[in-house]
């Protein structure tokens, strides 16, 4: 039988699922869509019932992290034209070593501009806790509490 937490943990789970999802909406340039459809497909979410609590795990594809950081110009090494033969083939972009040479020099010249999405999710993830979320997780506990006591 599933708790009152663990009902709202799940419910919490799927909406932050969506929090990523318009995170990515909302720092797309609308260029690239193969990459934030790519990037929702791998969002998940786990809720681990373990122990006296249940946990949300957020699980996202790497890639993530890069595209949030973005890449400053001139840092690191030119980036390899295998890493973009695949991004390049995606997007109907010839994927000839000549071609993906100078998209890899462009790269390294000029950077990537971040796209600040994990900053965005951690901003609205700390305003439900604050506010929705943190009233659902305590109804349910109070709900649990008043189960238990009644037994």
């Amino acid at each position: 039988m599933q708790t009152p937490v663990t009902a709202v943990a799940q419910a919490i789970a799927q909406e932050l699922i969506e929090l990523v999802h318009e995170a990515i909406d909302r720092t797309s340039s609308g260029r690239d869509a193969h990459t934030d459809n790519r990037l929702k497909a791998a969002i998940e979410t786990r809720v681990q019932t373990d122990g006296s609590s249940p946990t949300v795990h957020l699980l996202y594809d790497d890639y993530l992290a890069y595209i949030d950081a973005g890449r400053k110009p001139q840092s690191g090494k030119q980036p390899p034209i295998e890493a973009l033969r695949e991004w390049a083939m995606a997007r109907n972009i010839p994927a000839d070593n000549s071609t993906l040479f100078l998209i890899s020099r462009a790269i390294h010249r000029e950077g990537i501009e971040p796209r600040p999405i994990l900053s965005i999710l951690d901003q609205e993830i700390e305003k439900r806790l604050q506010g929705d979320w943190q009233e659902r997780i305590l109804d349910a506990v109070m709900q649990r509490l008043n189960e238990v006591m009644e037994h």
